[in-house]
């Protein structure tokens, strides 16, 4: 009795973690594209 009470725990949580991170990734900020040019030129920078 006992494990199939901890089988539908376990499917809870995952239902409860998948909503739950859904949520979380509504609601964070989008992400922005930092590109440092110095970085940029002196490791892609070809010899003319």
């Amino acid at each position: 009795m006992s494990a199939s009470s901890h089988d539908s725990g376990v499917e809870r949580k995952e239902t409860i973690s998948l909503n739950t991170l859904y949520q979380l990734q509504q609601e964070a900020p989008r992400p922005k594209r930092i590109i440092c040019p110095r970085e940029v030129s002196s490791s892609f920078a070809l010899p003319c």
